[in-house]
């Protein structure tokens, strides 16, 4: 997959191939539409859904000891 080799987030590791798909074409759509709407940036309802399943998927986040989100590093 090219797309996958050009984008930095092809490096993170969520334990889950998928999940770094999910996130390589998050970042894809959000880089061309930055700035607008979630609602706005995907394409379908379906992908706007996966892209909200996937930012509160507890593998691609995690909370410091103050409650507030990090992200996962490989």
């Amino acid at each position: 997959m090219k797309i996958l080799e050009n984008n930095p987030y092809c490096l993170c590791n969520f334990g889950d191939k998928r999940l770094t798909q999910r996130a390589v074409s998050i970042a894809d759509a959000i880089g061309v539409k930055y700035g607008q709407p979630l609602s706005k940036i995907f394409k379908s309802a379906s992908d706007l859904k996966r892209g909200y399943e996937f930012f509160t998927n507890p593998k691609t986040y995690r909370l410091n000891k103050s409650g507030v989100v990090v992200t996962v590093s490989a």
